[in-house]
Formats: C-alpha cells, structure tokens, sequence
C-alpha cells in the first residue's frame, strides 16, 4: 500500500518518509537474502566434510570470532584473526592431526565469505596464481582502476613492462642522490624535535613525518617534482590524495553499499579528481614532452621512453586516455608508498627501539660501511650510492620486521578452476565464491616455521645453509607478495626504508611516549593492549601502528664530540661505577669514550638507564668471561678481536705483534658452513647461483687478487653482483669456473659445471648489451677478461682489456669509482699482452687520469700505483726496441729520442726505489713486529717487479745473451726475496690450500723470467723450485706447468741437464760455469713474406 501512496503523491514528508522506509525494506530484504545464500553456502560446505570450526547457521562463524577475541582492542587489524585462529587451531578443529590449509571463516554481514591461506606453501601457491583481484572497487574513487594493480591480463602486462624498467635496481640507484634530500630532512626533523643531552623531546606520531618522506619521495622519484610535504605540507596534493584514499572502502555490507552513493561523498570524490588532476596533468606532460638522450631518471621518464619518441614523430599532443592511464598509475604509486612504505619505515624503527642489541649492530655495520663519521653519510652516499646494497645486517631487520609486523595482506578472488588439496584427508577444498586472504601473520609466531618466532633474529635472512635451523621456510615470507604480481614498488621501498634508518640509527634514541602521548591528550581512559603492547596494528586496509605510532627522541650522538651522553649518567645512576673501567678499556663502539662522557653536565633520561644496563652486563659478559675466538694475543689479553687475517687489526692498531690464529683441526667444519655466507636478502637466485655466490665470496674473492689488495674482488664484486645482473652472471661464471679448473675431466659433475658458466657467461653478455652505464660495462669487462684467464684464453683476455682500455681513454669525465679501482686494475692488466704476441703499436697505451703518486710514499698502496704505470711504461719500451734487438744486422740502430726515452725510465725506475727504501725504513721503525703477513707479500712482490723492470731496461737493447750475466746479483736478489716468501708462506699453505688460480700476475712470472735469462745453473734450479712452491697453478695467463716445462728444456739444451721429473732438481749439481753465447737460446723476429707460385693464388 505505502508503494501505491507513493506513486499516488502526498505530502513531500510523507513521500521522503515512505522513500525511507521502502529503502529499510530493500536493505533488510536483501541482507536476508545474501544471508541465506552465504549461510548455505557454508552449511553446504561443512556437509561435505569440508574442515570448519564451530558453525552458527544463524550467526555463522561471529560467536567463534567474539570468543577468540574477548578481551583484545576492537580496533585490531584483520591479520590478527588468521593469527588468532591458528593458535586456537586444535579446539577449534578437534579431531585433526594438523591444522587445515585453509580456514573458512563466514563473517556476514560484517565481511563477505573469506578463506585464510594458512601454510606457507598453499600461501605461495595462491599468490603465484592467475587469480582475479578481489574488490577493485576499493580503489576506485582513486584511479578509476586504470592503475597496475586493478588491471587484469594483456593490459596488466602491457602497464607492468612499461614499468620495470623504471623501477629496476640500477633506475632506482640513480635515483638515490635524489632521495637523499629528502630522507635528510626527514632526519633533520627529528634533530629538531630531539632533546639535548641525552633527554628525551617533545612526543610527536611518527607515521605522519614517515607518510610526508614517501610522498617527497614518490614526488622527486615519479616526476622529479619536490612536493615539499615535510617542509611546507600539506600541499593541495597530498590534501586531495588523502581525501580520495578516505572515500575507498570496502563494500562488504549493504551499509558500505549505500555509503557508496552518498552524494556528498560523490562530491567529494570528483572535486578530488579534478584537485588531483590540476597537480598532475602539467608534471606528466613536462615528461612526454622533455627532449634529451635519456638523462632523467624518473619512473615517468623511464617507464615513456618508447612512447615518446612515437609522440614526438607525429607531432601531435599525446591521448587524453592514456594521460589518465599514467596519472592513475602515480596514484597508485603514491597509495602504496604513503600507505605501506612509511608503514614499514615505522615498524622498522620500533623494532630497533626496542631491541638495542641489534640497534648496536646495525650501528657497527653502518660504521664498516659508510664509515665511522655519521655526519659524512650524506657525502659517501651520494658519491656512492651503490653502498645501500652492502647492507646485508640492515637488510635482515626490515625483513624480521615485516615478519612481525606484516603490511598489508595479498587479497585474490577464489574460481572454480582452483582448488586447494588437503594434505590429512586429501579432500579438494573449493575456492569460489570466497576471498582468499593471506594469513601472513598465522605463522608468524609458529615454532615450526620460524625457529624461536618471538626473537627478533636479523640472523636468519643471512644463512644461505638449507641445514641452518634458522633457514627460512620456503614461502614463509611475503612480505611484498610473490608471483608475477609481486610489488613492482619493493626496489624503492627497500632503499627508502634502508635510507631511513641509515640517516637515524646512529644518530639518534627514539622510543614509544605513550605516557606522554596521553598527557599532551589528557586521556585517561583504559589503555588497550594487544600481546602486551600499546603499539599494535591496527585499521581496516594497510596494518598500521595504532594511533601514528606516538615517539620521543634523543640525541644518541653528539656531532662534535661523538659521545653518548647518558651511558657515564647511567653507570652513575645504577650505581656501578666498577664497571667504568671495563667501559674504558672496553672501547667495543668507534664514538663512546668514558672521558669525554664524563664531561658532560646534562642528566640523561631515567628512560636510558635499562638500556644502559643491557649495555654494561653485556660488555662485562664479554670483557670477563672466557675469550673462545680471535687471536692467540688477543685471547691472553681477554679483550674482543675482530679476527682480521693475517693479522687482527686490535693488535697492529695498538702496537702489539699478531700471533695469529690456532687452526682447526681436520674435518671441523662441513662443506655447508665453509660456502655460509651473508648475501643480501633480496638476492633474487636459485640454489645453485647462491651456492656459486656463496663459493665466490667464500673461497674465490679472497684469493684472485694474489698477495695483492683484495678489496676490489671481496667488496667490490660482491657488492655489484648484486647491483647489476651482468655483474652477478659474470661473478656466477667465474666461480663455477675457479671450481673445475683442471679437475678430472671424468668428474661426473665436469659437464654440468660447465654448462652452469657457459649459460650464466651468455646471460652477462646479453645484460652488458642493455646498459650503457660506463662503470658497469668497464667492471664487468674486467670480469670478463678474469673469466678468459680462467678458460686459458689468451686472445678473448687480450681483447677485453683492449676494449676496457679503449673505453677509459674515450671518457672524457671519470667517476670517482673508475678512478679509484677501475684505472689502477686497466693498469696492472696492461703488461701481460706484451708477453703474449702483442706489439706496442697494436695495442692501445693507457691515459692514466689520476696522477701516480709522489714520493715519500705515505702507503704500499701509493707505492704500488706509482710501481704499476712505470713498469707499463717499461714493458711497452723493451718490446718496442724489440724491433732492433731481435733483428739482423741492417736494421736501424735507436736514435737519440729513444735513448732518451730508456734513461727516463731508469731514472724513474732508480727514483720509485729510492723513495720505496724510505717507506719501508720509516714503516720498520714504526712497526717493525706488527707488519702483517700481505704487507710483507705486497712489499716482496713489488720489490720483485722492480728489479726485472731494471734488467728489462738494462738489456733491451743489446742484441746478445751474455749482457744478463751482468745482472747475477739481481737474480740472486730475486730468489733471496723469493726464499723469505717461501718461509712466510709455508704455515700459511699447510693451514689453508694454496690457491689454483690469481687473477693478478704474482711471483710465477718473476721467477720465469730468472729461469729464462738467467744462465747460472745454481739460481736456474733455485728459481724452478721455487716456482713449484710459491706460484699458484695459474697467475693471469702464465701457467705454473707450462714454466716448469720450459724450465726443463732451457736445462736441457743449455746446461746439458737432462731431467725427467721435476723432484730431481734436488740432485743437480752446478759446476760453477755458464754456457757460451752458442750455447743460448735467443729470441729471433720473424717476418711474413708473400711468395708467388706459378698458377697458384699469392699466399
């Protein structure tokens, strides 16, 4: 009747009344109607035998859920459901033995039908598959889900390749000098609110400075635009951005139904659209529009490339759709970030402020790697800002907080097609119909899966060791998803995340004010918990710390003086002041010194004092009890070593002789624990490839550089390998290649070897072709002519170092990393071709950038740069007289300019001397029981290629043999050093095998050279055994049997010594005289003729 009234008319009351009413009509019938449908549907199910905890047909799964939630906050996150579930699993599915994969929870009218996937491995399954999403119209009111993570299918992958590269590794490294800004002033925010003097500041929400950094860092990121939100916000973008995310929602009930055509809300929604759009529109076409080589770095630029040049050609304003298309690409750019990233950036810090053991090690690691001073971050990051990637600690504690703390859920749409097996019964349970929500944080706190899951364990990303009990669970962690749809963002938000914390560890204290927080709100009403914690997730989307997180901070570190102010209060406090001179002796952290400390006035914040505490028992722990590890030195002392080989660095700071370290014994350790390793978390490989990279930084990097420096392989070449996928593919071929170099060709595994660095060789080429970055094609040129060393192929080796040497003399500016380690490693590279058929003329001489080093030499390290180019120079001189020394009689004798030119090289060769005798004297004085076992190697070998530089060009010009029996007691010289090399390095080889392959020229070819020039019998034979001693099977190109092979013929032809092994060098005698010049074998040029024959073509 009240529908014919209304058709019929009345009053406009009595019309909006009926309206009302028929509106309540319609609403309670059709929540009665998808009541019966949804309560069916699980009644159905539960018929079946489908696993299900205590079903109400009236009420559902809401009776379960009120009791597992008695007494929690109203207010907490969905996650902890699935969580709650899990640990109630056995009273809530009695009978079963395990808990069921899945858990179908009926929530209706609250939520809509839903499954929690609950093992990881069902988890990973469901994220890996071609699922719809489930309620897009979440996002809606924001993008019009035009943005990457409604679309479905060929648009999807279409919008993600356009991306990608944008947001690869190596786009967002060059992004890092950008980022910096802005995490700067985020830090310089909390330098502001900080308290002085160790006391605690004003309480202010952490999650608004974190949302403000992330959209500064999305704005610079995106569209290379500085929204200024931490400075000057908000800005009439983030206000519409921030409207418009308030306005999504999911529709579960009839009532989010109705909500959704609120006209005010509707109003709402399109003023934020055009506010949005007014911001956007100028920056996007700024972009497409921007002509150049590709110098801008933005996600914008990068992700347009191929568009814009299409645009550009047909000269016409780009497509209003596909503008959109863009815009609501940043949309949901910015949604993620502000919305998950500064979510992340939260917990990461509460993590740390909570635990200040690990906030130690993340301290320490942030000291080895950006150096001891924090006020030089900024300058080291943005000259190398490839660094944030050597992280491995820091990377470990994001990857435990988001384990703790998971974000935000992945949420996938159940089909008919995908069923889920049931391991106990085998049964087939069904998807359609249900949202499948990850359960992320059911088995967060599972024994099971997370050893100790309570602990914050940054430990347990760093094993690689399948047998470690703390090696993650396949699948276990999602934090950023998986499959194909995996956040495409993780790139960005790992380097903000790892910025943030970078720019505040060391810096700062900060810790939770929730008593200040409710003074400064005059709250006084109950103070809800969760897992006995005021700060826990919260909301209905993105799982965000309750009420912003509220925080206070102290200055941890002062600039000047660099000393934590409240530990010397503490001790005072605590009363113990015994523990001060632990403290003092001590000295475990860079900046802490009792002294200074002690001079400050201001009382540290009785918050600090438990920490404090921690602090000192620990160091009394370590400093008192017994010394396992370190040194033998060290160990007498009872202090803490950092265990440097060959010599601990605690001993040769302070003065004191390194009596190295007690050797295991045989079979201590398994293969599993020699190949551990910390790699980055986010190393994106498969077994095999981590087993290879783990080889390579165990066995491989430490020994190719020879006696020489290994920074460059154990730091640099690990750092990249992550970086940059030509660089790991190469590092990948190289240590597959090391492993089987000259091992039994019938090794079953030699096939399989191989194929692994012939694939993984392929791959680096095919990356080196995608980037034109100069320090990354110049490195892993230099890879590459490691991996032809290793394949003994002379002429690839020789032909990479032309094409690394060619590129440094085209740049015409030179980073500071090219520099620093690529130029002096072209340097070392640019002698060996010459004793390979190279001619100087050929071969393309180096331009070195950065001038060598003058004397007084004040490091081996400024000695060896000014050695390198010298004897380059050197080599290059002997094999250009080469031409008139190993010619006839007609050709041209050198003119004076090449005279010239030799005594300017023996001159330089008699000054680098003379200035290396200084060093090392001055050095002897210094520290003549503290020189560690490579200084002593490094000074040998230098020594060495400086005595064979002076013969070289003493003779090179003489076409007689008998002119190096000038040069006896050079080659005496020679296997003296060579002798005490030998003596050194005995211990060190029956500790550890000697390595099979250098990458650097070491002692073999020096020692060839003795055994090829020199005629004495005595010093031929010495140098010979000494090559089968010291040298390593293969040093560059020069082959350790090959020498000994030569060695043998030279004895036989011109010492008449004829020896069918190499052991009975022990029983040749020498008679004391040297063979005449006839007797010599001597070098001759060889000249190719063209000769004619008749009816034949011209050879």
């Amino acid at each position: 009747m009240a529908i014919i009234n209304l058709s019929v008319g009345g009053s406009p009351a009595e019309i909006g009344l009926r309206a009302l009413l028929l509106l309540v009509a319609f609403s309670v019938g059709y929540t009665l109607v998808q009541l019966v449908q949804v309560r069916l549907l699980f009644w159905r199910l539960k018929r079946q035998g489908v696993p299900m905890m205590p079903y109400s047909l009236l009420f559902g799964h809401i009776p379960v859920i009120t009791k597992i939630t008695f007494g929690l906050p109203k207010d907490i996150h969905t996650n902890y459901f699935s969580q709650l579930i899990y640990q109630n699993w056995q009273g809530l599915f009695p009978g079963r033995k395990t808990c069921p994969p899945i858990i179908y929870v009926d929530l209706w009218p609250m939520g809509p039908p839903m499954c929690f996937t609950i093992e990881p491995e069902v988890a990973w399954q469901t994220g890996s598959a071609d699922l719809p999403r489930a309620h897009k119209e979440f996002v809606k009111p924001l993008t019009e889900n035009l943005d990457i993570a409604s679309l479905e299918g060929a648009e999807w992958k279409v919008w993600r390749a356009r991306f990608n590269p944008a947001f690869s590794p190596k786009n967002i490294v060059s992004l890092v000098p950008g980022i910096i800004k802005d995490v700067e002033t985020f830090a310089g925010i909390f330098r502001k609110n900080a308290g002085k003097d160790g006391k605690w500041g004003e309480v202010f929400t952490l999650e608004d400075l974190a949302t403000n950094l992330t959209m500064d860092v999305i704005g610079r990121a995106a569209l290379g635009i500085e929204l200024h939100e931490q400075t000057d916000g908000p800005s009439k973008l983030k206000i519409a951005l921030m409207d418009q995310i308030a306005q999504c929602r999911l529709r579960f009930s009839i009532i989010d139904k109705i909500w959704s055509i609120d006209p005010v809300r509707q109003w709402r929604i399109a003023r934020n659209k055009a506010a949005l759009r007014d911001e956007l529109y100028q920056p996007i076409i700024r972009c497409l529009e921007r002509k150049g080589d590709g110098e801008s770095k933005t996600l914008v630029d990068q992700a347009m490339k191929p568009l814009k040049s299409l645009i550009a050609e047909k000269a016409l304003p780009p497509d209003e759709g596909f503008i959109e298309s863009v815009m609501a690409q940043l949309k949901i750019f910015m949604f993620a970030g502000h919305d998950t990233t500064a979510t992340v950036i939260c917990w990461t810090i509460h993590v740390l402020a909570k635990h200040p053991a690990i906030l130690d090690k993340v301290r320490a690691e942030h000291d080895e790697v950006f150096g001891k001073n924090p006020s030089k971050l900024k300058e080291t990051l943005m000259e190398s800002p490839h660094l944030l990637n050597s992280l491995p600690y820091t990377a470990g504690v994001i990857k435990e907080t988001m384990r703790l703390y998971p974000v935000i859920p992945p949420l996938r749409k159940g089909s008919p097609d995908y069923q889920i097996k049931d391991k106990e019964t085998g049964m087939a349970l069904p998807t359609e119909h249900f949202d499948l929500w990850d359960g992320i944080r059911s088995t967060s706190r599972e024994e099971k899966v997370w050893p100790r899951p309570e602990e914050v364990i940054p430990e347990r990303w760093l094993t690689t060791n399948p047998d470690d009990p703390l090696y993650p669970t396949k699948g276990a962690w999602r934090g950023f998803g998986n499959g194909p749809r995996v956040c495409i963002g993780l790139e960005l938000a790992n380097t903000e995340v790892r910025m943030a914390v970078a720019f505040l560890a060391r810096e700062f204290d900060i810790d939770c004010a929730w008593d200040e927080w409710d003074a400064a709100r005059n709250y006084t009403g109950p103070k809800e918990v969760m897992e006995g914690h005021r700060c826990y997730q919260n909301g209905t989307g993105t799982a965000k710390a309750k009420e912003g997180m509220p925080i206070h901070v102290a200055s941890d570190l002062d600039q000047t003086t660099g000393v934590r102010v409240y530990v010397s209060q503490g001790v005072a406090y605590l009363g113990l002041p015994h523990l001060s001179y632990l403290f003092s002796i001590q000295q475990p952290f860079t900046y802490w010194t009792l002294s200074l400390a002690q001079g400050g006035t201001a009382l540290a914040s009785p918050c600090c004092y438990p920490r404090v505490l921690a602090l000192l028992l620990s160091m009394a722990r370590h400093g008192l009890s017994k010394v396992k590890t370190g040194c033998v030195t060290c160990k007498i002392r009872r202090v803490k070593c950092d265990e440097a080989r060959p010599a601990c660095n605690r001993c040769v700071s302070t003065g004191r002789r390194c009596d190295g370290y007690v050797a295991p014994p045989n079979g201590t350790y398994s293969w599993a624990q020699l190949l551990r390793v910390c790699p980055p978390p986010t190393q994106n490989a498969s077994e095999s490839e981590l087993r290879a990279l783990s080889f390579f930084r165990g066995v491989v990097a430490p020994v190719l550089a020879g006696p020489l420096d290994n920074y460059f392989w154990t730091h640099l070449a690990t750092q990249l390998s992550h970086q940059e996928q030509a660089a790991k593919y190469a590092v990948l071929t190289i240590s597959s290649l090391y492993e089987k170099f000259k091992e039994n060709p019938m090794d079953r595994l030699a096939g399989e070897k191989n194929l692994f660095a012939v694939s993984n060789y392929n791959e680096a080429i095919r990356h080196l072709r995608t980037t034109d970055n100069p320090e990354t094609v110049l490195f892993v040129c230099l890879l590459f002519v490691c991996v032809d060393m290793l394949r003994g192929e002379c002429k690839g080796a020789i032909e990479h170092c032309r094409h690394g040497i060619n590129i440094l003399n085209a740049s015409r500016s030179k980073s500071k990393f090219i520099r620093d380690h690529l130029e002096p490693a072209f340097c070392r590279l640019g002698v060996f071709p010459f004793f390979f058929g190279v001619r100087p003329e050929t071969f393309p001489a180096m331009e070195i950038g950065k001038p060598a080093p003058h004397a007084p030499y004040k490091t081996l390290a400024e000695a060896q740069a000014a050695l390198d180019p010298l004897l380059v120079r050197t080599i290059r001189f002997v094999r250009t007289a080469d031409e008139y020394r190993l010619g006839d009689e007609s050709s041209p004798k050198p003119g004076p300019l090449v005279m010239q030119d030799r005594e300017e090289i023996d001159e330089a060769l008699d000054s680098w001397d003379a200035a290396f005798r200084l060093y090392r004297g001055e050095k002897a004085a210094l520290n003549a029981d503290c020189m560690s076992e490579r200084d002593v190697l490094i000074i040998q070998l230098l020594e060495m290629k400086w005595i064979v530089g002076k013969i070289w060009i003493d003779t090179c010009l003489s076409r007689g043999e008998t002119i190096f029996d000038l040069h006896l007691d050079k080659f005496q010289r020679i296997i003296d050093i060579a002798r005490e090399t030998d003596i050194l390095l005995r211990s060190s080889h029956e500790k550890h095998p000697r390595a099979k392959f250098t990458f650097e020229m070491g002692f073999a070819p020096l020692l060839g050279f003795v055994v090829v020039k020199c005629r004495s019998l005595r010093l031929r034979v010495a140098a010979l055994k000494l090559v089968r001693t010291i040298s390593h099977e293969r040093e560059s190109l020069w082959d350790n049997s090959t020498l000994l092979s030569l060695g043998r013929v030279l004895l036989k032809v011109e010492n008449d010594v004829h020896l069918r092994c190499d052991d009975e060098l022990e029983d040749v005698v020498d008679n004391g005289t040297l063979p005449p010049e006839g007797m010599r074998i001597k070098a001759r040029r060889c000249r190719r003729r063209r000769v004619s024959c008749p009816g034949a073509m011209a050879a």
